[in-house]
C-alpha cells in the first residue's frame, strides 16, 4: 500500500476522533490492511491513542490528550 494512503488514512482517523472527543470512539474496517493496522499501533504505542475495549472483533480507540495536541497543531 502507498504510505500516502497510509497517512491520509491516519489523519482522516484523528479527525473523526478529534470531532467527537471526548466521547467519540473509533472502530473500524480499516484495521484489516496489516500497514494500517501496524500504524495504529505506533499511534496507541506513542500515546497519540488508546484501545478502549473490543466488542465483536473490533478494536476501540479514543485520542488522549497527546492526541488532542497533535491534532489541534
Amino acid at each position: 500500500m502507498d504510505k500516502k494512503l497510509v497517512v491520509y488514512k491516519l489523519r482522516k482517523v484523528l479527525r473523526k476522533l478529534y470531532e467527537g472527543y471526548p466521547t467519540h470512539s473509533y472502530f473500524g474496517y480499516i484495521e484489516k490492511d496489516m500497514e494500517f493496522k501496524e500504524a495504529i499501533k505506533v499511534l496507541e504505542e506513542d500515546g497519540i491513542i488508546k484501545n478502549t475495549g473490543n466488542f465483536q472483533g473490533k478494536e476501540f480507540y479514543r485520542l488522549t490528550s497527546e492526541g488532542l495536541k497533535l491534532v489541534e497543531q
